[in-house]
């Protein structure tokens, strides 16, 4: 006996009896039972239907040709043993529906899961086929306004995994009651997933918890604010001061606004080769941790006069003096309104610019296509070094940054290699 699932579509005038087209009986008279029908969806012109079909000595291949003699009627259809379902996705994101979006329902037969157990998951780790291509996003939403604007972000990085690196992403908002419960949280759901990304923690206890949950995750995890944006902030200023002719190695930098991002980019400013790197934030704490990272704590006055380069981060909400820059120094602002380079003389102003949050699509689908491909165990300062070079060596003068392409996502998914 063998169960198939059969996804047709049909003319809607054929929709009226799909059971009769296909001479198919509940009652097996000819070693075909079908054991249920169900619309999937319905447009103008068409119906898809979903058919869980018993067999008692009819193969797939007689099952084809059955459907195939109903003539016009069947615009598409497809056959396929019902185990098949899960040794792919269950559950398929794709950027666009089409007839392909049936693949989003599972065969819910009790006979077609208890083949599946039997014959494809009898161990725990089994279980790797249906994680593999699964890939975590998990928020509590407390660095934001309100703590439910993560869905929104969460559906934007999930387009992005699903669209560009063939992922199937889960956003998951967390509404946790505190840090531990969120890592107890984040714990018990790693289970389901091959790869965890946090995003979208307050600053103040952030890395914290990331430091923690590397600790005892045991598939690969990233720190959003931690790896992506400092990647990406240090991949435009290594193509900027590449375009201004300046050497970073054995020059003074400074970095705005700490937190999170303001410590991820220390690293790469120091594996740059600056040889000190001034921090600021209101936050003692931030700038303690920054000091521990082998950051200096400074004041404006010292950034505004000896810094060679300056970062602003994306969540510092600051406002700057665009007279206190000198000629000379490179300014980065990825934080809108802090500085404003018409308010700057002409040799000031050359090297300075003004920007907004860096999208995740530079890294986000690349990295995790990354991921996905090599499988580490754990995310490395060497990983992170040679996915960061598919951005420095690509980068142009129009944005300091490559243009996201099918050619950037493969660059990137090979760097891990």
């Amino acid at each position: 006996m063998s169960l198939y699932t059969v996804d047709l579509q049909v003319t809607r005038d054929a929709a009226i009896d799909v059971v009769a087209l296909l001479q198919l009986d509940y009652n097996a008279p000819d070693g075909l039972e079908l054991i249920s029908s169900n619309q999937l969806y319905a447009d103008l012109k068409s119906v898809y239907f979903r058919l869980e079909v018993f067999s008692h000595g009819i193969g797939a291949d007689a099952l084809r040709e059955r459907i195939q003699s109903a003539g016009e009627t069947v615009l598409q259809h497809r056959v396929r043993e019902d185990v098949s379902v899960y040794e792919g996705p269950l559950i398929d994101t794709t950027a666009t529906r089409n007839i392909d979006f049936r693949k989003n329902f599972m065969a819910t037969a009790p006979a077609a899961l208890r083949q599946a157990r039997d014959r494809l998951y009898s161990r725990p780790e089994d279980l790797d086929r249906l994680r593999g291509a699964r890939v975590g996003l998990l928020s509590d939403g407390s660095r934001y306004e309100h703590r439910h604007y993560a869905s929104p972000h969460l559906e934007r990085d999930a387009f992005l995994l699903a669209r560009h690196a063939g992922l199937q992403p889960g956003p998951l908002w967390l509404d946790a009651r505190n840090e531990e419960e969120l890592i107890r949280t984040v714990q018990a759901v790693q289970g389901n997933f091959s790869s965890l990304r946090l995003s979208g923690l307050d600053p103040t206890y952030a890395m914290e918890v990331a430091e923690r949950l590397e600790e005892i995750i045991e598939v690969p995890f990233i720190h959003a604010e931690a790896i992506e944006r400092p990647l990406l902030m240090a991949a435009v200023l290594q193509n900027a001061a590449r375009f201004h002719d300046l050497t970073l190695s054995g020059a003074t930098g400074a970095v705005i606004g700490l937190g999170p991002e303001g410590e991820g980019l220390l690293d790469y400013l120091l594996q740059f080769g600056l040889t000190r790197v001034y921090g600021i934030d209101s936050d003692l704490r931030q700038v303690s941790r920054f000091e521990k990272r082998g950051g200096i704590a400074s004041s404006i006055d010292h950034v505004y006069d000896y810094a060679d380069f300056v970062v602003i981060t994306p969540d510092c909400p600051v406002r700057l003096d665009d007279n206190r820059f000198h000629a000379g120094q490179m300014v980065l602002s990825f934080h809108a309104g802090s500085i404003n380079p018409r308010h700057m003389k002409a040799e000031v102003a050359e090297r300075c610019y003004q920007g907004g949050e860096p999208h995740p699509v530079f890294v986000l689908p690349g990295l995790f296509g990354a991921i996905q491909r090599t499988r580490p165990r754990k995310i490395t300062d060497d990983m992170l070094r040679r996915f960061l070079q598919t951005l420095i060596t690509r980068g142009d003068q129009s944005g300091f940054l490559p243009v996201p392409s099918q050619e950037l996502f493969k660059a990137q998914f090979e760097s891990l290699a």
